[in-house]
């Protein structure tokens, strides 16, 4: 579905926050599943006067599913995973669903499927390792805190991988309820966001903490409104692209000054929070060893 500006904007400091506290991940969730229920709501069931062409029970498995696969996915970016590597993890699902789809639905593939799935498996296999590499060599003088932090990775990776498997079947059981009752695409994305709700009460202490760093302003507005402004002018390019519309000298211009500026834009923000990261370090020295002497 296209995303509208305001969303566009909100996910942006959504991903700003998520990436400075991880543990925002079901607060988040939660405020998507509300949305996308209060609007199916609206527009759906037609302010609950629409009766629903599957029955709600049929839903219930199906939502459980999905609810289960969205809260383990959120955790494991608290069990010191990084975000690309959650990413390139959560790519793994054909792996996942070839996997079921010999095991539940006895279906056969052609070679070049499995040379694909394999492709896949070993460039997530690579980029794993390489996350592991890049925590290893960390010089800190603590070897507990370096095996912790692997060790945390491990069990975030290893949950990923669960949420993968438990999406599959998901897939499946979607497509086992579409074969029975038809296709209903936007009853069943308003009720599979609908009837999880009540499934974030078990989660009210953990979204309750992250309500006050989440409503805190980590990301700049300016920070934002650069990804917004970015969006647009992709918009831009795609639509002169797209209905032959003449590019001219003067939109190369406009391309180069809007990259380049981005990009020196994000290069200076990259130094500006290496600079004060370095300075807080410094200053924490400074205090130990004053402490010492």
């Amino acid at each position: 579905a296209k995303c509208q500006e305001k969303s566009v904007s909100s996910s942006a400091g959504a991903k700003c926050r998520l990436k400075l506290d991880k543990g925002a991940g079901n607060l988040i969730t939660f405020s998507q599943f509300l949305y996308i229920a209060v609007q199916g709501f609206i527009s759906t069931s037609k302010w609950g006067r629409k009766k629903s062409a599957i029955p709600l029970t049929a839903y219930l498995f199906v939502d459980l599913l999905f609810f289960l696969t969205n809260v383990i996915n959120n955790y494991a970016l608290s069990f010191n995973i990084p975000i690309p590597l959650h990413i390139i993890l959560k790519s793994g699902s054909l792996l996942a669903n070839m996997i079921l789809g010999i095991l539940l639905l006895k279906r056969n593939y052609g070679k070049s499927t499995y040379a694909a799935v394999i492709a896949v498996t070993i460039g997530i296999s690579i980029c794993t390792m390489a996350s592991l590499s890049a925590k290893s060599p960390v010089v800190s003088g603590d070897d507990a805190t370096i095996n912790s932090d692997v060790r945390e990775m491990w069990i975030g990776t290893g949950m990923v991988f669960v949420a993968l498997f438990t999406s599959a079947y998901l897939g499946i059981q979607q497509e086992q309820l579409y074969k029975k009752h038809g296709k209903h695409p936007k009853e069943a994305l308003y009720y599979t966001h609908l009837l999880p709700l009540p499934g974030f009460l078990l989660l009210y202490s953990d979204i309750r903490q992250h309500i006050n760093i989440f409503s805190q302003p980590q990301c700049s507005s300016l920070t934002v409104t650069l990804v917004v402004t970015l969006r647009k002018f992709a918009n831009l390019l795609i639509s002169v692209l797209y209905f032959n519309n003449p590019f001219t000298l003067h939109h190369w211009i406009g391309t180069v000054l809007v990259f380049g500026g981005s990009l020196a834009f994000f290069q200076a923000s990259r130094k500006s929070s290496a600079s004060t990261q370095d300075q807080n370090v410094d200053k924490g020295t400074t205090v130990t060893k004053s402490k010492n002497d």
